[in-house]
Formats: C-alpha cells, structure tokens, sequence
C-alpha cells in the first residue's frame, strides 16, 4: 500500500518576489502562483513536484516560470508547526488518504 498523496497549494500575491542577492537565479515579476506537493504520510514528509508562477492573480496571465523536480521527489520532514507540517497533517487525516 503505497502512502503517497498529492496536494495542490495556490499563492496569491500582490507584490513580486525579491530578486536573488547573488544574481545568479532570474527575478519572476508574478502575481500568483501553484504548487503540487507530494505527501509521504508513512514518513510524514513533503516535496515540491511542480510548481507554475503566473503574471496575474488565480493562474491567469503569461506563466512566467514553471519548473518541477527533475530527479525525483526531494523528500523533507517538515516541523509540525509548520506550514508544511500543516499541509502533511490536513493531507494524511483526509477520509480520502486515510482510506487507501
């Protein structure tokens, strides 16, 4: 029984990102973004798979960046407090996760 589950996480933002100190990575002027995370529930871990920034609000507007995880999932156990140990917590007690 596999313990894998997948979540999609949504970001509204009004301002853009900072650009990176060093200059070496681009600066993505974007408005929202989406994310698939997937969840180990067995290990209590996350990682991102794929994510998309997009120039307007809700997706809409020129994607301005997409990327994902090119070898493979990069599997963290996040603090629980956390927002990410928040989104394992809501994922794995999901009646959809815990009945498989």
């Amino acid at each position: 029984m596999s313990s894998l589950a997948f979540c999609i996480l949504h970001y509204l933002y009004n301002t853009r990102t900072k650009p990176d100190p060093l200059g070496s990575f681009g600066y993505y002027n974007h408005k929202s973004r989406f994310i698939l995370l997937a969840v180990d529930c067995a290990a209590g871990a996350v990682s991102y798979q794929q994510w998309s920034m997009y120039a307007d609000a809700l997706g809409t507007g020129a994607t301005v960046w997409a990327d994902s995880m090119r070898n493979g999932p990069a599997f963290f156990r996040p603090e629980g407090t956390s927002g990410y140990g928040r989104v394992v917590s809501t994922v794995c007690n999901a009646p959809i996760a815990t009945a498989n």
